[in-house]
């Protein structure tokens, strides 16, 4: 489950009938959904930096290092000689890129790859999983393969669309497969005229294949700037100079 609510409840708890925030460390670099978050919306004051918890019982959220880079992380790391999870040095020695360096849920949707190697980190950490969640161990020796969207479409379906659609019947038990073919279905209509239509299907095909029943993967589909731009461009026609590249509004018709 989702430790979103949680925080709020920790402030409305021990601290009932105050104003009181808390902070945390989210960073508008780390995917569009965040940036547009933090920076559109007023908090509190003019700041946009934050997140209402409860206007009318004053508590809130803020995120004071929202416009920090990575690398001004680390750098605060180093220069203030600060504590931090070592795990960060093993998935640096083990050459991954900075965005895949994750220390989180190591099978959430936006994590799942860490089952590849978590096994050599972890070992403790490992066998309590592989006890607890069943097929831990098939992805670790599957790797991408399993939970990936390939990147050609098997050769036994006609289109995406088909493809996406056969995987959302034969793979997500209800209630999930309801609410994703809820959206699915809206998003068919929604992006109806969108050229290279397979990224979209891709999109969610991957959902699908890492049970992203919360479709963080289709939020931040659907607020990539390329694809903010396409819908500016259903509604108003207008395209600009820079725009000229866009996949979705120049590139080829397909299912």
């Amino acid at each position: 489950m989702r430790s979103n609510e949680l925080f709020g409840a920790i402030l409305r708890k021990d601290f009932p009938g105050k104003k009181v925030c808390g902070v945390g460390g989210v960073r508008a670099e780390e995917n569009p959904k965040r940036r547009l978050g933090l920076t559109c919306t007023e908090t509190y004051k003019g700041r946009t930096w934050g997140k209402i918890l409860s206007r009318a019982e004053g508590k809130y959220t803020f995120y004071p290092i929202f416009d920090w880079s990575y690398t001004d992380v680390w750098h605060y790391i180093a220069r203030f000689d600060l504590p931090y999870n070592k795990i960060y040095d093993f998935q640096y020695a083990y050459g991954l890129p900075v965005n895949k360096m994750r220390v989180s849920n190591l099978h959430r949707e936006t994590a799942d790859h860490s089952l590849e190697y978590a096994q050599e980190f972890e070992r403790d950490t490992w066998n309590k999983l592989v006890e607890r969640l069943e097929g831990v161990n098939s992805i670790k020796h599957l790797q991408d393969e399993s939970m990936m969207c390939p990147a050609e479409l098997p050769y036994m379906f006609s289109s995406w669309r088909e493809y996406r659609d056969y995987l959302l019947e034969k793979m997500v038990q209800e209630p999930h497969r309801n609410t994703m073919k809820k959206r699915f279905l809206r998003m068919d209509v929604h992006y109806e005229g969108m050229k290279t239509r397979r990224l979209m299907y891709k999109a969610q095909i991957t959902s699908i294949l890492v049970n992203d029943y919360y479709m963080t993967k289709i939020d931040n589909f659907e607020r990539r700037p390329d694809v903010m731009v396409w819908r500016k461009f259903k509604k108003t026609g207008h395209v600009e100079k820079r725009d000229r590249n866009n996949p979705f509004i120049f590139g080829e018709t397909e299912e």
